[in-house]
């Protein structure tokens, strides 16, 4: 294992900025990254992947 990623990179919709999720972050000692609104080449890697995966899961149907 790799261990506690240092960073979470997201978007920033309220399912990305929940309390909940802030306060987990703060106790696992993660810091929270969120892209600009409207810039999803922020975080292209994520969007690629989660294209690429929405695309096979309907494939399959």
């Amino acid at each position: 294992m790799h261990g506690a990623p240092r960073y979470i990179r997201s978007k920033n919709g309220p399912e990305y900025v929940s309390t909940a999720l802030m306060k987990w972050a703060l106790e696992q000692q993660i810091e929270t990254a969120f892209i600009d609104p409207g810039k999803p080449w922020q975080n292209g890697t994520n969007e690629s992947f989660n294209g690429k995966f929405r695309e096979e899961r309907l494939a399959m149907e």
